[in-house]
């Protein structure tokens, strides 16, 4: 925690990250105006058009940059200032953490995954398998499996997120490699595959997904 107090500080920026009444993910710029005894008030979001409220009880991410990653702070929303210190107030950080950029966005979710592939250039037909992912993020995932992953093409991948909607999301992806590690004095293949092609609408159901892991990792006490 030592080292988001030298961040506390006026006019320092971040990126906030948030998700609205209306259950939408934002992640936008903002800095700080003030910092008091125990709460800190700062700009309201913006995003280069509208600046965004936040609902008071919320529980936001801000994030620092830091030339050895990102800094990473969770706090709550205690309502909105108006007059001449307007803006929204936050209570202190309950958590904070250094993390490197490539870790932050990888989540350690555990999600089913169906995946298939062509297993040969010249192939008609596919094959497919089931799959748990060992993390995901908004640009790749990975999973573990008894063999790598071998020269399959035209990889399609159908994730089921713990959002309440059944409907799975379905990325084109692109194989990156299959590792060997150990589990348990075994060997096990961990593969990794970034995404080639996402709608906008899955590509935000991954986010958010990830978002709402770092905020329920809060709740359960968590090192974060």
């Amino acid at each position: 925690m030592e080292e988001i107090y030298q961040h506390l500080k006026e006019s320092e920026p971040f990126k906030i990250e948030f998700i609205d009444e209306n259950d939408d993910y934002y992640k936008l710029d903002s800095h700080i105006k003030k910092v008091f005894q125990n709460s800190i008030l700062i700009e309201y979001p913006f995003d280069g058009e509208t600046y965004y409220d936040i609902p008071k009880g919320s529980e936001i991410n801000i994030i620092f940059q830091r030339d050895s990653g990102l800094l990473i702070a969770q706090c709550t929303i205690l309502g909105t200032e108006s007059g001449v210190q307007e803006g929204i107030k936050l209570a202190f950080p309950s958590k904070a953490k250094v993390v490197d950029r490539r870790e932050y966005v990888r989540m350690p979710l555990r999600l089913k995954t169906e995946i298939s592939y062509l297993p040969e250039p010249d192939s008609t037909e596919r094959t497919t398998f089931m799959a748990i992912t060992r993390n995901i993020s908004g640009n790749g995932l990975s999973y573990v499996s008894n063999k790598p992953f071998g020269n399959g093409s035209d990889i399609r991948c159908k994730m089921y997120l713990t959002d309440g909607n059944p409907k799975p999301v379905e990325i084109q992806c692109s194989f990156i490699y299959s590792r060997p590690i150990h589990i348990k004095d075994e060997i096990k293949y961990l593969t990794a595959f970034t995404y080639t092609s996402i709608s906008s609408e899955d590509s935000s159901r991954i986010v958010k997904e990830c978002f709402n892991y770092q905020i329920k990792r809060k709740h359960a006490h968590e090192d974060y």
